[in-house]
């Protein structure tokens, strides 16, 4: 070997170091093991510290990950090599061979995994090929691998010392010094929501709306209202830690205790019984705030259960990697172990857990707080950020679930950058499942409130109820984002407190923000520190202030601090829902709205053989058992007719009582897509009788019967399209614009675990076929967010003329073929 690299003398010294055939055969695979192993996962693990952040993963156990990587391959061979030579004969040179052979097509495998990474055949061949090179020179070379084996801790040493990772074992927390003392020690319940402008909560006269949310208007009635409260930011990352530090938030800072030590729970943690369940940020220290939402502790054996998957997906073929867990979108728990830290369902009086035990988090949350308070403890700061009345919308008035139509796209109407669709009956949508999961927020508030009542604590407690930011639900409008016409949506925010002792209600119309809580309860709790607030105390207001937002994205332009801002909003809630004065009412929505609630026999209705409907979601009202905790009031299908009148509005009937309203977007002449809200008082526990009436066109309502009406779709040579859930398998509508001629549709599709373009797109109108061709235009954002060149060929820009579309048309379908499998996603047209 020597001879053949013309080195004899400078290698003399590392043959002799290694002349016991176990050790040297244990260096060779040491070094080989490097290669196959050891660099690509401390090299992937170096740089995203996140993967143990998101496990809670601590400094010793980081430690003992790096080790435990570097030095898997060299102790369990080792051992094989160790039993082989206790055995004799033949075995040494078998195990040495089989684990050699093993780490060469390992090697093999990562290269083909860079090389080739989504043809399978050719990344067998390639991987087998170079497993064979490798194979040949660990036995005729073995001294380059010897050499080799320095990399494992070299590797060791870079991923503990020098790596991104390394600074979660190296930095030092700062220790911060909390307040000095509390004059005025009082009970904090504090709920921070998310997603929930004011304009929701109140009534045309600028009082809440005591009929839909009568805890909220409690706490208006006996605490004090901020009514012209503003967040500082539309960013949750930039706006929970405001409204914790009463410091505006720098932008390139986290929602972390490391980058923001100053806040309320390092303030009192020293003087008070902590129960803080936090979401996005982490600004608790562990120390101070063990986890209150009876997650378990962290277990390390999860982390090191997903190394495996992990290497699997840095190495494996394509075809044999669709079978592995998805690593892409989550930090851990590739094998469902995410689910073991999660807290179990707490019991709630009258609230039964969905059968798939999947209860919203927040709600237990709430539930688990309220548990913790009694009148005989010392003082508690009860603090949760909770993820409501945000998207996700699940949730019906009573706390019972519905399924949701959404799979990915994160709300029903919105298209892929963010905007409604123009159409105005989406957001409408949107806007009655936001209030009805507003309620069952509004009726876990409640449930906090009469704890404190029947525990003798309301009257000395301290009551805080904000939101980090709004909501927008205007047609055309982004949901989230400010632009002109929706930035008092988004900024406008409840703020109630309740101070201790307080005795009556109060109204406050100066403007107050996110970054005076803090102040306020400093000075209401008589706090004695020395730490500088940009927000002041909101017991000592007494001029206007001008709002200065946070700048995150979009448009930087503050919001009005006019009430009469406000007032507008609201008397335009009340145009979209006139009748808000029941949850009767929040189902009666559209030209018929006044019909929910009255008997069919009050209606003119004449049946029609041509008229044909189906459910989709809403099919289970057939047979409701509220045991489940499960109600669909959200209801999906389709329509077939051979005439359809141009009034788009289908009433939703329960048991010969109209319980709601549907807006069809029309795909063809002849039918189209349906989405509405029942009233869930008007669902019966047990058997329902469920129909469909269409509007005749001149005040009376045409009956049909249920059917199977499933659109087939058929590719421009005659097949089939299968399609299916999206999965792995992503199609977005990213925007449709009208043009001169019609519309332009533009989006992507992706297979995003197997880094896959699509093979075609098509359009659809109803079943009738109007585009289709392979991806037409590049997509910088999908190979950003999905880290892989591959994908950069995977949009769609294609222009539909009106002259292509049928009449009275205003949804198509794009359909993204993947081989043999399909997805889907609507385009609303407008103009």
């Amino acid at each position: 070997m020597s001879d053949w690299i013309g080195l004899e003398v400078p290698f003399s010294a590392v043959d002799s170091l290694f002349s016991n055939v176990i050790w040297r055969r244990l260096a060779v695979i040491a070094g080989l093991g490097a290669v196959a192993f050891v660099a690509p996962l401390l090299d992937l693990y170096g740089k995203n510290p996140e993967v143990f952040v998101a496990n809670r993963t601590n400094t010793s156990e980081i430690f003992v990950f790096g080790i435990a990587v570097a030095l898997l391959i060299p102790v369990l061979s080792w051992c094989v090599l160790a039993a082989a030579a206790a055995i004799g004969g033949r075995a040494p040179d078998v195990a040495y061979r089989v684990l050699t052979g093993m780490l060469s097509l390992a090697a093999g495998l990562v290269v083909s995994r860079q090389v080739l990474p989504d043809n399978t055949l050719g990344a067998i061949m390639l991987s087998l090929g170079i497993g064979a090179v490798v194979f040949w020179l660990v036995h005729s070379l073995d001294l380059v691998f010897v050499i080799a084996a320095v990399a494992v801790p070299v590797l060791m040493v870079m991923f503990l010392a020098t790596s991104a990772t390394a600074k979660l074992i190296w930095t030092e927390p700062e220790v911060i010094q909390g307040a000095t003392a509390v004059g005025s020690p009082s009970h904090i319940v504090m709920f921070q929501l998310d997603e929930m402008p004011l304009a929701s909560l109140m009534d045309t006269d600028g009082t809440i709306n005591e009929a839909l949310f009568p805890s909220f208007a409690r706490l208006a009635a006996e605490g004090t209202w901020y009514r012209n409260a503003l967040s500082d930011s539309i960013a949750t990352t930039q706006s929970v830690p405001a409204i914790l530090t009463g410091v505006k938030v720098e932008e390139d800072k986290s929602p972390s205790y490391v980058d923001h030590p100053d806040n309320l729970f390092t303030l009192i943690g020293d003087s008070y019984e902590m129960h803080v369940i936090e979401w996005v940020a982490e600004l608790c220290p562990e120390e101070t705030c063990p986890d209150y939402a009876g997650r378990a502790p962290a277990r390390f054996s999860n982390l090191l259960k997903d190394v495996g998957v992990v290497y699997g997906h840095l190495t494996l073929p394509g075809a044999v990697r669709e079978s592995l867990p998805s690593i892409d979108n989550s930090w851990k728990g590739f094998l469902g172990q995410a689910d073991t830290p999660e807290g179990a369902p707490v019991q709630i009086d009258g609230l039964p857990v969905p059968p798939d035990g999947d209860r919203e988090d927040w709600v237990n949350w709430v539930q688990r707080l309220i548990n913790g308070i009694d009148s005989g403890t010392e003082p508690t700061l009860s603090y949760a950020h909770l993820k409501s009345p945000h998207v996700p919308w699940v949730l019906n008035p009573s706390g019972t679930q519905y399924e949701r139509p959404e799979e990915y796209t994160e709300v029903e109407g919105v298209e892929g950058d963010g905007r409604w669709v123009s159409d105005p009956a989406p957001p409408l949508l949107g806007f009655q499942r936001h209030l009805y999961q507003l309620g069952f927020l509004d009726t876990m508030l409640g449930r906090m409130l009469d704890h404190l009542d029947d525990t003798g604590t309301w009257d000395d407690t301290m009551v805080v109820v904000v939101a980090d930011h709004g909501a927008s639900f205007v047609p055309g409008e982004h949901r989230r984002w400010p632009y002109e016409d929706n930035r008092d949506d988004l900024y406008r925010v409840p703020l109630f407190i309740k101070y201790p002792g307080q005795a009556e209600g109060e109204t406050v119309d100066l403007p107050a923000f996110g970054v005076d809580v803090l102040p306020t309860i400093v000075d209401a709790l008589d706090i004695d520190t020395d730490w500088a607030f940009d927000g002041v105390s909101l017991l000592e207001i007494d001029e206007e202030r001008p709002h200065e937002p946070i700048r995150w994205c979009c448009n930087g332009s503050p919001a009005s601090t006019d009430l009469e801002v406000l007032f507008d909003q609201v008397e335009r809630n009340h145009r979209w829902l006139p009748n808000q004065t029941s949850w009767l009412g929040v189902a009666a929505v559209g030209p018929n709205g006044s019909l929910v609630g009255k008997s069919t026999t009050e209606l003119e209705i004449d049946s029609s053989s041509s008229f044909r409907w189906s459910l989709e979601l809403g099919s289970s009202l057939e047979e409701v058992d509220r045991r489940t905790g499960m109600v669909q009031t959200m209801v999906t299908g389709r329509i077939e007719s051979e005439s359809v009148p141009d009034g788009d509005e289908l009433l939703i009937v329960l048991n010969d009582v109209v319980a709601g309203v549907a807006h069809l977007a029309r795909d063809s002449v002849s039918g189209g897509f349906l989405t509405g809200m029942v009233a869930e008082d008007l669902v019966t526990d047990g058997a329902n009788d469920v129909d469909l009436l269409m509007s005749d066109g001149n005040g009376g309502w045409m009956a049909g019967a249920a059917d199977d009406l499933a659109v087939q779709l058929q590719a421009e040579d005659g097949r089939l399209l299968a399609l299916g859930a999206e999965g792995s398998r992503r199609i977005q509508v990213d925007r449709v614009s009208t043009t001169d001629d019609g519309w332009e549709l533009v989006g992507w599709a992706a297979d995003v675990t197997h880094k896959l373009t699509p093979d075609a797109f098509y359009i659809f109108a109803g079943d009738e076929l109007l585009y289709w061709g392979p991806p037409n235009a590049d997509n910088a954002n999908v190979v950003r967010w999905f880290e892989s060149e591959d994908l950069l060929r995977t949009g769609f820009r294609v222009e539909v003329s009106r002259a292509e579309v049928p009449k009275g048309v205003d949804r198509l379908l794009v359909v993204a073929e993947f081989g043999e499998e399909a997805v889907a996603d609507p385009a609303n047209l407008s103009g």
